[in-house]
């Protein structure tokens, strides 16, 4: 991410103006302490000296309802009033190459006004948006007297097994030259209660247990560009992979159990530094017959760190910068 270079000024009259210039003193602080909240964690923004906190609110409102947010690389985008907020859903084309298909996600902007509190819950996968089972909820309030910015997001355990992980399963299967179906949101092996991506019996390729961890780590580095380590373990830029729905990078940490049939993906975002699991992929084995299952589960807790920064800082930016071209 660049360093934020913003100057805020405001020009009084009918139609007041933000201004902004490089080399400012727009200031994005990670973990702080909160304003709103004594005694927890926030990213907080400061800098915002001229602008109007009324107006700074209602410009987030008419920027989301606008259609702002689309990224560009959607198939379909739409923004709709729901349940007293905006819904906007984002749907992309997966690539051939990760089992074609296409993936539905959403966020539903709640937007309070006498509080100057917007709520953004974040649901990766259509069963998500269908049950109303939200990945994350994120927080921005805005301040006043000085103004400023207050961000937090809440990270609820959500186990998910769409259609996402089910190309990045058959792309690997495709690799160790295996054709099984697979198939999303199947119930899972040992507790059918909850989802699974899970592929039917596999009976051609190297399809067995033995050496197939040994099999996937020869595709990572070989093919991905991945790194391993000392220990076993590989480390992956996934970068080119998210890069097809938004412009973020994204890495992750490949564990390898093969005494109890499994493997673990944690993830980190694009926090290249590996310092704060965002989610864990499992990969489980199963035999009689062989088969792969694997599903994600989300790591719970109050974020404020900085990804948050990274989530928080361009949509604030975006606003000003939509303040003084439309406001």
């Amino acid at each position: 991410q660049k360093g934020c270079a913003c100057v805020i000024g405001v020009e009084v009259g009918a139609r007041a103006k933000v201004s902004a210039a490089m080399g400012g003193n727009l200031s994005f602080t990670p973990n702080a302490d909160s304003i709103a909240e004594p005694g927890k964690k926030s990213v907080v923004c400061e800098g915002l000296d001229g602008v109007d906190a009324d107006k700074l609110f209602m410009a987030f409102n008419k920027y989301v309802r606008d259609g702002k947010t689309a990224t560009g690389k959607e198939a379909n985008f739409e923004v709709k009033d729901k349940d007293g907020g905006l819904l906007a859903t984002h749907q992309y084309d997966i690539p051939a190459l990760f089992g074609g298909g296409s993936w539905k996600m959403g966020y539903f902007y709640k937007f309070d006004m006498p509080a100057k509190r917007l709520e953004v819950s974040t649901y990766l996968t259509e069963a998500q948006l269908t049950a109303d089972s939200p990945s994350s909820k994120g927080t921005i309030l805005i301040h006043s007297d000085p103004v400023r910015i207050e961000f937090w997001s809440d990270v609820n355990e959500v186990r998910s097994a769409g259609v996402v992980l089910k190309g990045m399963m058959e792309h690997m299967m495709r690799k160790l030259s295996m054709s099984a179906e697979v198939k999303a949101e199947q119930p899972a092996v040992d507790d059918p209660t909850k989802r699974s991506v899970l592929s039917e019996p596999i009976t051609d390729g190297d399809a067995g247990i033995d050496g197939y961890f040994d099999r996937v780590k020869t595709v990572l580095v070989d093919e991905h560009g991945a790194t391993e380590l000392p220990d076993g373990t590989i480390i992956e830029d996934r970068s080119g992979i998210q890069e097809l729905f938004a412009d973020s990078r994204s890495f992750a940490k490949h564990v390898f159990l093969p005494e109890e049939h499994c493997s673990r993906i944690f993830e980190y975002g694009d926090d290249e530094s590996l310092s704060v699991v965002r989610g864990i992929t499992t990969i489980k084995l199963h035999t009689d017959p062989f088969r792969i299952e694997m599903w994600n589960t989300t790591q719970p807790g109050r974020m404020a760190a900085e990804i948050e920064i990274k989530l928080v800082k361009p949509f604030v930016e975006k606003v000003l910068k939509f303040m003084q071209d439309e406001m």
